[in-house]
């Protein structure tokens, strides 16, 4: 009896150790606290104040560099190039000149947001400050030496935005978006001495750094 009851806890103790030999524990893995996006986006412009020299519309191209911190809150570096037809007429020693172009308003800046994560849909709301540098044709009559140059004013002025959006999740490495925003120039330009306020409807791409 004191055999048996021996090799049978010895071949407990095998079958237990082979158990526990064989046993992997689960991996555990802690989502990650921040995520890194590059985004990509291009749209419509609308200028929301009627004006003599722009156009009614123009485009919109956005990059951007975003930072998720708990799936909820975010920032992003953003450049955006917004581009708008502009005429302006102007007599110059009784000669009619006419400048056909276009305005050209360069972006930078940095957002703020929180997003509201719901399976693969993801709506937002953000608000954010930076840098708008236009570039504006001019006429610049020389009446002395009976010149007329045609030049571009460029200024730098502070710009306001604030926007709506949702991301559409279609994969682990590609994700659409549309978003619907309000920017504005609150100081007066050259643009008909006028501020710069528009709404822009973008849609976009976001692709995972990590």
């Amino acid at each position: 009896m004191k055999l048996s009851a021996a090799l049978l806890l010895i071949a407990g103790l095998f079958f237990h150790y082979t158990a526990i030999s064989q046993y992997n524990e689960p991996v555990t893995h802690k989502p990650a606290r921040f995520k890194y996006y590059f985004n990509g986006a291009f749209g419509f412009y609308l200028p929301d104040n009627l004006s003599k020299s722009l156009a009614n519309n123009g485009s919109i191209t956005a990059a951007n560099f975003q930072m998720n911190y708990h799936d909820n809150y975010f920032s992003r570096v953003f450049f955006d190039q917004l581009n708008i037809k502009y005429q302006a007429n102007a007599v110059v020693n009784d000669v009619y000149t006419s400048i056909n172009s276009k305005v050209s308003n360069t972006t930078f800046g940095v957002d703020l947001g929180y997003t509201f994560p719901i399976r693969r849909l993801s709506p937002y709301i953000y608000g954010g400050a930076g840098m708008s540098i236009l570039d504006v044709p001019i006429v610049k009559p020389d009446l002395l030496n009976n010149n007329v140059t045609y030049a571009t004013s460029t200024k730098s002025f502070l710009n306001l935005r604030a926007g709506i959006g949702c991301d559409l999740e279609i994969s682990k490495l590609f994700i659409i978006y549309v978003e619907g925003q309000f920017s504005s120039v609150p100081y007066k330009t050259v643009i008909d001495n006028r501020r710069l306020n528009g709404f822009s409807v973008l849609l976009g791409f976001k692709t995972p750094l990590q």
